[in-house]
């Protein structure tokens, strides 16, 4: 019997120089334990960092072993992961089940809440872009009010006409956007082609195009739009082509 007092014994030291609780030692042993407070006979127990849940939940039920000094409190309360678990007498054994679920629920609630989280950031990155997108396209299209884009000569005017019944919308919409992008950077920030054929090709495309719509549109623009040449040269130069027409990358490779 005397061997079951003392390794149920706590000793009282002193108050917790950093939080005023009550700090009680196992005899001999690293075993602590730090009360925060002591109400209608329910005691308060901090759970500290650095303790390993399965020594600490069996300090805590010495608080029901009728041969500790701890014994004769209602019950114990302690907070795990956000959750406070009250423990007594009946579900004493039932401790570190109550700190698993507890756990599971904390790690679901935070998977919850990063997911809430990337949700609202990306919905708000999302409109931010989309309303960015649409003040741009709106300056572009006000800049080129009077015709799609600027014909190379009026011979092209017929064959751009033409192109028109020939391609579909989304070719037609995709190449118009892409040239009126130009030549609004080209016009209003004294740009070159080479300076912005490529990056107003993505800005251009706010449908989803496929690779073979942007190779349209550099085909078409090539013949009939007013920098077409240049549009040309720079489309080439990206495969390392120098001759006439309009290379197709898509054929490269399938060629290789």
């Amino acid at each position: 019997m005397l061997c079951e007092i003392f390794a149920n014994h706590f000793s009282f030291e002193r108050i917790s120089e950093w939080g005023k609780g009550l700090y009680f030692r196992k005899p001999f042993t690293r075993d602590s334990l730090e009360i925060s407070s002591i109400k209608d006979g329910i005691v308060t127990v901090e759970c500290r960092l650095g303790s390993h849940i399965d020594e600490f939940v069996a300090n805590l039920r010495k608080f029901f072993i009728p041969y500790s000094n701890l014994y004769g409190v209602k019950a114990v309360k302690v907070e795990f992961n956000q959750f406070a678990i009250t423990m007594d007498e009946q579900n004493a054994g039932r401790i570190l089940q109550l700190f698993h679920r507890s756990c599971d629920m904390s790690n679901a609630l935070l998977e919850k809440e990063l997911q809430e989280y990337d949700s609202s950031r990306d919905h708000a990155k999302f409109l931010k872009k989309n309303y960015r997108k649409k003040v741009v396209i709106q300056k572009v299209r006000d800049f080129q009010k009077d015709a799609d884009f600027t014909i190379v000569d009026k011979n092209k005017q017929a064959e751009w006409e033409n192109c028109k019944n020939d391609y579909s919308n989304c070719v037609i919409d995709y190449t118009i956007l892409w040239a009126q992008y130009m030549e609004y950077l080209i016009a209003k920030h004294d740009k070159k082609v080479s300076d912005v054929w490529d990056i107003t090709s993505h800005y251009a495309d706010i449908d989803g195009i496929s690779c073979s719509i942007h190779e349209c549109a550099v085909g078409i623009l090539s013949s009939v739009w007013k920098y077409g040449e240049e549009l040309r040269v720079q489309h080439n130069a990206r495969y390392g082509y120098e001759g006439n027409g309009v290379i197709n990358p898509l054929l490269l490779v399938r060629l290789v």
